[in-house]
């Protein structure tokens, strides 16, 4: 009966890492589809952005947008636009800073 929990627990385990890694892999490929309308909350997480800075794109006309009850409808369309927008600098993660090694004092420098 234990090696049967065992079994089972391990197929368990398994079938939630291939889940976890599934996601992870859908998540990474997220495209914006130019003809599909998104909500802030989706588009905040299509630009990896808080959701406070989407609203405030959309606000200051960044981000075109209609507001349609109480909730904007973004159109897939305008977030590729203010994407192309931005400078390209910002879309790129900034790369670490290299380390600064000491070389050894030469011979002239004693």
């Amino acid at each position: 009966m234990w090696l049967w929990i065992g079994r089972i627990a391990a197929v368990l385990h398994l079938t939630l890492a291939a889940r976890g890694l599934h996601e992870q892999r859908r998540r990474d490929k997220v495209e914006v589809n130019p003809q599909r309308i998104y909500n802030s909350k989706e588009a905040a997480n299509l630009l990896q952005l808080p959701r406070d800075e989407i609203l405030r794109q959309i606000r200051s006309g960044a981000i075109a947008a209609r507001l349609i009850g109480e909730q904007y409808r973004i159109p897939g369309c305008s977030l590729i636009s203010y994407l192309q927008q931005l400078p390209q600098d910002s879309l790129v993660p900034p790369s670490p800073p290299s380390a600064v090694t000491a070389s050894p004092p030469t011979a002239s420098e004693t």
